[in-house]
């Protein structure tokens, strides 16, 4: 009876050998997935941001292209098409003030917005305290009315 109780015994404890061996393990595979994320999180930010910084260059050298294109056109041999070139240098000029003025007033608008906002906000502050004071006067009231204070 003894020894089978004793073998009992190394069974569970082998068997709980094998648990925690399993768990710790397991803990350790979570540990190493956590890590091989966190990499592969990192890395995909390295890639957008040299991705984003290759397709800036080829915005850039695609514009300077333009530009040095332009520059390279002869000068205009008529009146004409030189004023034609003027007409058309004067109304990008006139697009671009328009945009500037746009986002200008759209940025003047948000600031008026921010101001009224605050103020409202304000205002409504001040209300709160004063209708708090009031009702803190008139529930005190009320209290003494119930329980008389006579050490006044």
């Amino acid at each position: 009876m003894a020894t089978r109780r004793k073998s009992a015994r190394k069974s569970a404890r082998t068997v709980r050998r094998k648990v925690r061996s399993a768990k710790r393990a397991k803990r350790t595979v979570r540990k190493q997935v956590r890590k091989v994320k966190r990499a592969k999180r990192t890395v995909r930010r390295q890639v957008r941001r040299v991705k984003r910084a290759v397709r800036r260059v080829r915005r850039t050298a695609g514009s300077a292209a333009r530009t040095a294109k332009r520059s390279k056109r002869k000068s205009a041999r008529t009146v004409r098409a030189a004023a034609k070139r003027v007409v058309v240098s004067a109304g990008r000029t006139a697009a671009a003030l328009a945009k500037a003025g746009a986002y200008q007033a759209a940025s003047a608008g948000r600031r008026v917005l921010a101001r009224g906002t605050l103020s409202v906000a304000e205002t409504v502050q001040s209300t709160s305290h004063t209708v708090g004071d009031a009702t803190a006067s008139a529930l005190e009231s009320v209290a003494d009315q119930i329980n008389p204070d006579t050490g006044k």
